[in-house]
């Protein structure tokens, strides 16, 4: 399950191509490179990943870091390359150091006991070099029958475990509003989802009131046709790359191609952390006291950072599965604590030791070393 350097940069290449279709002028080449790098860490080099900075430490001009990812704990820098020429180096050493991982990792790949990061990538490096999948794969993509497939795969009841694989996969939008279809994996099987709005009223007035999922059915094909939303018609604000073939043939039987329909914003924060609020001079959880800054992501984005979500990070999304998750994080990318999206604003204190600051989003949690959050007025 080794990755050649030849197919993985041919791959990086595709990737490129293929996110800046749709992507704002003059932002498309960043937009593609940066996604493209995403990608690339999901599907293929995990535990390391490649970041493009615009600034590193004092120096004003792009470069490109390599972080590898502990599991559910830090990111730890690698090595970082200067320029922009450095783009593709950055990817060929994620690469090689991933294949030097796995060579590490014999003992435990005989007795299938591989960690998180190689086992998230092995069948999508196994298809790019035309590999059979595993068995232990096959056996759990089989098609189920009888009783069992009618109770764990066509049933609209979410196993607790499937919150663990949340993830959005197509985002659209319109009249300013957004929709989105997500979708979950029960024993390796993928589920499709519909996230939905729940509303009340106040008098004539709708109001939130909370979100939650609508079963679709596991083939890709037949649930975005079920979709109760026409996104074809709408405005795609996001799509993950595995669905893009699916999406190019629903939308040209609208009459449509994919740089008609998929528009991204500048501004749009959906692959980086967010945060707004700031716990100054924190000891509750460390000796020493530290800034600690609240952040909120999807649950895909925390999974690429942390490996995992946490039981409580589970909870929350088991109550609202379209609310980020959060994490309260030190300067230096230390994780205090994981919690439900709701944390900072709960009434858990008779005075919150959080203040609230300009909304401001990173791409990794070590941009919060360099972070300086504008403080609102109380």
């Amino acid at each position: 399950m080794t990755l050649p350097l030849d197919a993985a940069m041919t791959q990086y290449e595709a990737l490129r191509a293929q996110f800046r279709q749709g992507a704002p002028e003059p932002h498309a080449p960043q937009w593609g490179v940066n996604q493209a790098l995403m990608a690339m860490w999901e599907l293929y080099t995990a535990p390391y990943r490649v970041v493009r900075l615009d600034r590193y430490s004092a120096e004003y001009h792009p470069h490109y870091v390599v972080y590898r990812v502990e599991g559910h704990g830090h990111e730890h820098e690698v090595w970082h390359l200067r320029g922009e020429h450095r783009e593709r180096d950055a990817v060929r050493m994620s690469v090689t150091l991933r294949n030097e991982k796995l060579l590490s990792q014999q003992d435990a790949l005989e007795q299938q006991e591989l960690d998180w990061s190689l086992r998230q990538t092995r069948q999508h490096v196994l298809a790019l070099t035309g590999q059979p999948a595993p068995e232990d794969a096959v056996e759990l993509l089989a098609e189920p029958d009888g009783a069992s497939f009618a109770n764990q795969w066509r049933q609209p009841s979410l196993f607790t475990e499937e919150y663990q694989t949340l993830e959005y996969v197509i985002e659209f939008g319109g009249e300013g509003g957004r929709a989105a279809i997500v979708r979950t994996h029960l024993k390796g099987r993928p589920r499709y989802w519909t996230l939905v709005h729940h509303l009340s009223w106040e008098g004539d007035e709708p109001q939130m009131a909370g979100t939650g999922l609508e079963y679709l059915g596991t083939d890709v094909d037949a649930a975005l046709r079920a979709c109760p939303y026409r996104w074809p018609k709408l405005v795609g604000l996001a799509l993950a790359p595995d669905l893009l073939p699916v999406v190019q043939t629903i939308l040209a039987e609208e009459g449509k191609t994919l740089d008609d329909w998929l528009h991204y914003y500048e501004d749009d924060d959906v692959q980086k952390w967010s945060c707004e609020y700031v716990w100054k001079d924190c000891a509750a959880f460390t000796p020493e006291p530290v800034d600690a800054f609240w952040l909120t992501a999807r649950p895909e984005v925390v999974r690429r950072t942390l490996g995992r979500l946490s039981p409580l990070q589970v909870a929350g999304l088991t109550t609202g599965p379209g609310e980020p998750v959060g994490v309260l994080v030190d300067r230096s990318g230390r994780v205090l604590i994981t919690e439900a999206y709701q944390y900072p604003v709960s009434n858990m204190w008779h005075s919150t030791p959080f203040s609230k600051v300009a909304k401001f989003h990173v791409d990794t949690l070590a941009e919060l070393h360099f972070a300086n959050p504008s403080y609102l007025p109380d």
